[in-house]
């Protein structure tokens, strides 16, 4: 879960953000989307290929970002 730490009346806040996470996993297959409760809306499962140093970029989104990895079956 990504939360943009911006409250209200600070500058840029509900301004859209993006960023690339960082991070380790076990060296298997795995699915990624992503979910905005902003907006509602779900991305589509894509592939994500475990590791070390994996690197995820993130749409554009506003306030908050549901990251959901779940590894591949």
């Amino acid at each position: 879960y990504l939360a943009d730490g911006r409250e209200t009346g600070d500058a840029g806040c509900g301004d859209p953000l993006a960023t690339v996470l960082s991070f380790d996993l076990p060296d298997t297959p795995f699915q990624v989307a992503m979910f905005s409760p902003v907006t509602g809306l779900h991305s589509p499962w894509i592939d994500f290929s475990g590791g070390t140093r994996c690197r995820l970029e993130t749409p554009v989104f506003k306030h908050d970002l549901v990251v959901h990895l779940r590894q591949r079956k």
